[in-house]
């Protein structure tokens, strides 16, 4: 609707200030990256949420039953969307709240792993309360099938599953089902739970798959990848500067399929 189309793009300028001062601090400017409409775009739909409306229909609307819930969702989704957004969880800090962005490139059969640093903070806590992703990309249009999108990106494990990590789940969270994902270009999944599990480094690990249709294999793809962890009780103080110390280091590794 026109309203709606106001306030996402007023949603935009507070974002793309976001954006303007982080980059000004590596001395770049975000409007010259080749991921800035990945990265404009995964940060508006990252904070969005069905809220409690989402949480009425999904115990009142059709169709009711075991195995069911993807299909109410699915149904519900048409007229939610992805949810109300809430740009002051992306744009603004939370002692109990820290989010990281990631952008880059990707060809079909790469895979790109995110290693994320995990505090001592956050290891030691059994409060985690939500673990949010927000992936978008953009793709050349393929005009020869029904799914015009070239290039299609997905979440995984190292592995390639969907097992991202052990302890946190989708349980009690009321949003669009995965399958969504699969007609669009941002991948948005709010999971719960009450500890993260990490690998023996202290870390979870995340990855960015690509697949093209035929004659796209050597398109490259911008992405931009938005990952907030939450807990339900306050941090210590520090633990910016804690996620900071990794992050400089170089969190992500590539592999090649």
């Amino acid at each position: 609707t026109s309203n709606a189309a106001a306030l996402v793009t007023r949603n935009g300028h507070f974002v793309a200030a976001a954006l303007e001062d982080v980059f000004r601090a590596e001395r770049l400017d975000w409007r010259d990256q080749p991921t800035r409409v990945p990265m404009l775009k995964a940060l508006l739909v990252h904070g969005c949420t069905w809220g409690k409306i989402g949480g009425i229909l999904d115990k009142t609307y059709p169709p009711d039953g075991k195995g069911k819930t993807p299909v109410r969702r699915s149904k519900i989704s048409k007229f939610l969307g992805f949810g109300r957004a809430d740009i002051s969880r992306v744009v603004d800090g939370n002692d109990n709240r820290i989010t990281l962005l990631g952008d880059d490139t990707i060809k079909s059969g790469e895979m790109h792993e995110y290693k994320l640093p995990v505090p001592s903070s956050l290891l030691n806590s059994r409060e985690v309360r939500s673990v949010t992703i927000t992936l978008s990309w953009t793709t050349p249009p393929a005009f020869t099938t029904a799914d015009h999108r070239a290039v299609v990106l997905k979440l995984c494990d190292p592995n390639g599953k969907s097992n991202y990590w052990e302890g946190v789940g989708t349980n009690g969270k009321d949003q669009p089902p995965g399958t969504r994902a699969a007609r669009g270009t941002v991948i948005h999944v709010q999971h719960s739970g009450a500890k993260l599990m990490t690998n023996a480094r202290g870390q979870i690990a995340l990855c960015v798959q690509a697949m093209a249709k035929p004659s796209f294999e050597r398109e490259e793809a911008p992405y931009a990848i938005a990952i907030t962890i939450e807990l339900a009780q306050t941090l210590r103080s520090g633990l910016y500067a804690e996620v900071q110390q990794f992050v400089r280091q170089g969190i992500r590794t590539r592999i090649a399929n």
